[in-house]
């Protein structure tokens, strides 16, 4: 439906939005889609609710989104002059990098400006010799190179989740040209079809998030370096928008041509005036029917003016100042109860959670903790969560969504639930100021930081070894394994059944390791001694058998010491005692049987597999001594490679040399000793 704007705005089956307007067409394919409340039953005597609450205004609501003209008008005169205000290549000369980087306080309407204002407008007003242009939105995430790519892979194939193409295309950003660039946006961009005619605008919504979400830093800064390098290029093919929290302009720095541009280039989105501000609140209500009284024009414009963070407060008062003239509830009477435009977040987040049982109540305490960022040095932010990863262990997956519901109901929308086009689920709190006005939940945040930040992690590490294969070397270990007992003995209930299971199974792995170390420990100790004819410790009583087990456990590496050098002292106690033959070979064999049963539990324990290979040694060295070269060589050679092994693991270990010397010493002297003079110098 056309509207007084003189464009037009239509979805298509796909999901994407269509703008057109005076012969240009503009296609806008966001990241995913918002999964709408359902409509109320009632049927009202007034207008569809014209405000849009806690979030941002997109492309659809372009109609409603007033106040904010004059910065569309310098938006898109800054936009046009990236295309428009190019020199003529010259030696030396820098080619423009067409980043328009819009920047503003959480709450200032940044997104809105963007999608809003900035992007129907060039629908309205097309830049000369564009006819069709294209747009992706990318919301960074943790991983902004993934989700850069999948966009891309979605324009290219039309296709909703394109997994091949985007894994392609995903390699491609990360790799660099001949030069040292990150060129593969560019290339990209450059194959896709009719880019001469439809040129591409990346508009990377809330790019903070490479900051407070994005671990990897090689990934951040391959994400950053792809966009620039694409919107320098000559072809124009490319430009990137971006909103910035302004919070964050300083993590910028860590890019330096990036921060320059955003000094050169930045629009600090302003605070809106008292007109813009009236604008705002009553031209939606005139377009819907029917206006607001002017008594509470004045009063919201009072609250609102001059308080920082405010936009998104006011539009969820007027949307709650709707829902109540759609019952038949004057407005001054909505806003009082509501606690006016300051009160009226915080109030109804209240009010929703009072209204839950205690089970859903936890529920939604541990879900809201877990769509917030927390801040390292900067204000916490929201954050995207997989609806999956909300769902504890002992959990329905519908008894969370019901709960999430409840915040995200077409009367309340402090939660957006959204679903990526391979059908995965999301959720994500509305707006930053939900967690910065709601006291119980900032009770939540202080009291409980420490056992977030560990649940992240693990949440991280148990995503991470299901993703891998599920392989033993990604389980945890101590200390690791001993504070997530400690956190689950504490908040059993928060976890996952996938982080549960991670941390059975890290136990289990624990235990096993233990028991056999142990066993083949005590193992060597018992055979020793009954070589020397010490019978008497197999008639133990099974009580002070356990008793023995539990010293053994907590002091296994003072009993792996003992073993080590008891069963050596014991050989050379007995060796020259008459007779002594049989009982040595017998040690040796029930030695080599232990060692490599142990041998196969030491692959990540680097202090155990040394002890291993000194006792390889030590036991080739008893070969030796009653005749049996060949075996010592193997047992030798055993030891070689585990010392090589620790000495690849530590390759300025200077100890990890000396024992590799010694184990070529003593492989040397054998061969030596056998006729084989090549090998005894090259080992030399």
């Amino acid at each position: 439906m056309a509207d007084e704007r003189h464009i037009r705005i239509e979805g298509d089956a796909a999901g994407n939005i269509i703008i057109t307007g005076n012969a240009n067409r503009i296609e806008v394919m966001p990241g995913m889609r918002t999964q709408e409340p359902e409509a109320p039953a009632i049927v009202s005597a007034i207008g569809p609710n014209p405000y849009v609450g806690l979030a941002a205004f997109t492309e659809r609501e372009s109609e409603r989104f007033f106040g904010r003209e004059q910065q569309t008008a310098l938006l898109w005169q800054i936009f046009r002059g990236l295309y428009t205000d190019v020199p003529e290549a010259s030696p030396g000369q820098t080619t423009p990098v067409r980043v328009l980087p819009i920047l503003g306080p959480s709450g200032s309407g940044k997104s809105s400006l963007a999608r809003a204002g900035l992007l129907p407008e060039l629908a309205k007003r097309p830049l000369p010799g564009w006819q069709t242009s294209r747009v992706v939105v990318v919301r960074p995430d943790a991983h902004p190179l993934e989700a850069l790519a999948v966009m891309l892979a979605r324009l290219a194939t039309r296709e909703a989740a394109p997994v091949a193409k985007t894994r392609e295309f995903e390699e491609e950003l990360k790799r660099r040209n001949q030069a040292g660039d990150y060129d593969g946006l560019r290339r990209i961009v450059d194959a896709l079809p009719g880019i001469d005619t439809s040129p591409l605008i990346v508009l990377v919504d809330q790019f903070e998030e490479i900051y407070t979400l994005c671990q990897d830093t090689t990934e951040r800064d391959q994400f950053v370096a792809n966009l620039l390098h694409a919107a320098a290029d000559r072809s124009q093919h490319l430009s990137v928008v971006l909103t910035l929290r302004s919070d964050f302009l300083g993590q910028t720095q860590q890019h330096p041509d990036l921060n320059r541009l955003i000094a050169a280039q930045g629009v600090i989105v302003p605070a809106m005036s008292s007109a813009e501000l009236r604008d705002a609140i009553t031209k939606p209500a005139i377009y819907a029917n029917p206006p607001l009284d002017a008594a509470t024009v004045d009063l919201l414009v009072a609250e609102t003016d001059g308080r920082e963070g405010a936009l998104p407060l006011l539009q969820f008062a007027l949307e709650r100042i709707w829902e109540g003239m759609a019952h038949g509830i004057p407005p001054a009477e909505t806003l009082r109860g509501i606690g006016g435009v300051g009160g009226a977040l915080a109030s109804e987040a209240q009010r929703l959670y009072d209204r839950l049982t205690p089970e859903q109540q936890l529920v939604a305490r541990r879900a809201f903790l877990a769509m917030i960022q927390l801040g390292e040095g900067t204000q916490d932010t929201r954050r995207r969560v997989e609806i999956a990863d909300l769902v504890a262990h002992a959990e329905e997956a519908e008894h969370v969504r019901h709960v999430l519901r409840t915040f995200a109901g077409r009367d309340a929308r402090l939660v957006t639930l959204a679903t990526e086009m391979d059908g995965t689920d999301w959720a994500e709190v509305t707006h930053e100021a939900l967690f910065e006005h709601w006291a119980d939940l900032r009770e939540w945040l202080d009291r409980g930081r420490t056992d977030l930040r560990f649940h992240r992690r693990l949440t991280e590490a148990a995503r991470n070894w299901q993703e891998q294969g599920r392989p033993d070397g990604s389980l945890w270990r101590s200390p690791d394994l001993d504070l997530l007992q400690a956190f689950h003995r504490r908040a059993g209930d928060d976890m996952t059944a996938g982080e549960v299971e991670f941390m059975s199974l890290s136990a289990t792995k624990a235990r096993r390791a233990w028991r056999l170390r142990w066993l083949a420990v005590i193992g060597l100790i018992v055979l020793t001694l009954a070589a020397g004819g010490m019978a008497y410790v197999a008639q133990l009583s099974s009580r002070q058998a356990r008793v023995a087990e539990i010293r053994a456990e907590r002091r296994f590496n003072d009993v792996r010491e003992l073993a080590n050098s008891f069963i050596f002292e014991f050989h050379n106690a007995i060796k020259n005692l008459a007779g002594a033959t049989p009982a040595r070979e017998l040690l040796v064999r029930r030695a080599l049987t232990y060692l490599q049963r142990l041998s196969q539990e030491a692959e990540d324990d680097l202090s155990l597999q040394r002890d291993l290979a000194a006792s390889y040694l030590g036991i080739g060295d008893i070969q030796v001594s009653t005749g049996n070269v060949d075996e010592a060589a193997k047992s030798y050679q055993q030891g070689l490679k585990i010392f090589e092994r620790i000495s690849q693991a530590n390759p300025t270990n200077v100890q990890a040399q000396r024992d590799l010397s010694v184990s070529y010493d003593k492989i040397g002297n054998i061969q030596a000793a056998t006729g084989e003079t090549q090998g005894a110098l090259e080992r030399g």
